[in-house]
Parts: C-alpha cells; structure tokens; sequence
C-alpha cells in the first residue's frame, strides 16, 4: 500500500487550483486501497448540492479531502440522506461487489470528476474538468494496475464515454443488454495509463436496479 501522506502530497502537485479549491471529495474508498487490486470502481461525480456542503467540513473542497486522505471512509458505507449504506446507490453497489465476490471495503473506488453536482446536467465543462482530474487517475493505476475498470454511466456525459474516447489501442466497443428496456452494458479492452484494462460501463445504478438483473453480474465476473 502506498503511504496516504505520501500520496496525496504527490497528488496535489498533479492537480489544478480549479479542481483543489474547487466543492467535491477525492477518493470514495479508504486510503488503504491504493494498493494493488483487481478492479477500479468509477463513478462520476459526488452528488449533492454544493451549497450544503462548507469548506470547513471533511467533504469540503477537493484540497480538504487530500488532507483527511489518511482517515479516509468507504463512501458507500457512509450516512448521506438516508441511515449509512441504505441510499439505493449504495445498496446496489454494495451488492454487485458482493455478487463479484468483493469486499466494497477493498475495492478502490473515486469518481471521474473530483466536483460534486445534482446531477450531470450541471456539470459544466465536462471535457475539461475530466482532463484536468484524469491526472490523479493516472496516478492511481499505476499502484492499483486494476484488470477491470468497472464505471457506473456510459451516456454522453459519464465516465465510459470518457474512457472510450481517451484509451488507447482500444478493441470496437460492444454491448451487453441489461435486462431493464433499452438500457445497454457497454464493453471495450484498450490501454489507459499504460496499462491493458478492460472497462465496463453500466447504466448508472442511481437509475438502474443491477438487483434485479443478477444476469449482469454474472457477465460482469466473466470478464475478471
């Protein structure tokens, strides 16, 4: 494991005052997962309004996050609007991990964006604030060397359709149907930060019940 004080010092350097000054969290996983593992889970961005959140609290500004980067939590097992772990978001993720036979509490896991939102719709400057985090994610696999890149969205604004357009010598992407209307699993193999990974971008999980589709689950683990 890399040491946390260590590694958000490196961090910071990579990263732009736009980002580090800037509402939004780093990490969604405990520092103890900035090791080697199988997978890196991704989202997009932390949720909530900006306006709640104080430069003062732990989920403040990005710069804040690095410093508590040592006593960091699984986000995932956290309180947000409802009892810990009990967000729909969380209860799936928290189950897809178990059906990957993953403890949530090992898996590395971040968003694409470092700022937090509503929603994507007001996310603005999406490119730009992707390049400016993607620095830090580079850093990230290389200690992680993840197989799988496991991303939750893949419409036109998430991290899947990031990825896709960043890696490279990338295979055609495919798609898997998740069972719930036209919603579609997409899948490619290419190299990001030089490393061969194999991404795979679900329909974003705040909408989609994976629950009830454990077919998904099942292909998911076909490809670790």
């Amino acid at each position: 494991m890399m040491n946390p004080r260590i590694a958000s010092r490196k961090l910071i350097r990579l990263l732009d005052p736009k980002i580090l000054d800037s509402n939004g969290r780093f990490l969604y996983s405990t520092a103890d997962t900035l090791c080697r593992g199988k997978i890196y889970l991704l989202g997009l961005n932390p949720g909530g309004d900006p306006r709640k959140w104080s430069k003062g609290n732990r989920e403040g500004n990005v710069r804040y996050s690095f410093k508590y980067l040592p006593q960091a939590k699984c986000a995932y097992l956290e309180e947000w609007d409802k009892p810990a772990g009990q967000h729909p978001l969380q209860k799936r993720i928290c189950w897809l991990m178990q059906e990957l036979k993953f403890d949530i509490k090992k898996v590395c896991a971040n968003n694409l964006i470092f700022l937090r939102s509503q929603s994507a719709a007001k996310l603005n400057n999406f490119q730009e604030l992707a390049d400016l985090c993607w620095l830090a994610h580079e850093f990230i696999l290389r200690i992680v060397r993840p197989k799988l890149m496991l991303v939750y969205g893949n419409l036109a604004v998430s991290p899947f359709n990031y990825l896709e357009k960043i890696a490279k010598n990338k295979t055609v992407t495919q798609i898997y149907p998740s069972g719930h209307g036209n919603w579609n699993c997409r899948f490619f193999c290419g190299e990001l930060a030089g490393l061969k990974v194999t991404v795979i971008g679900l329909p974003h999980l705040s909408r989609f019940d994976i629950t009830k589709h454990p077919r998904v689950a099942a292909w998911i683990r076909r490809h670790l």
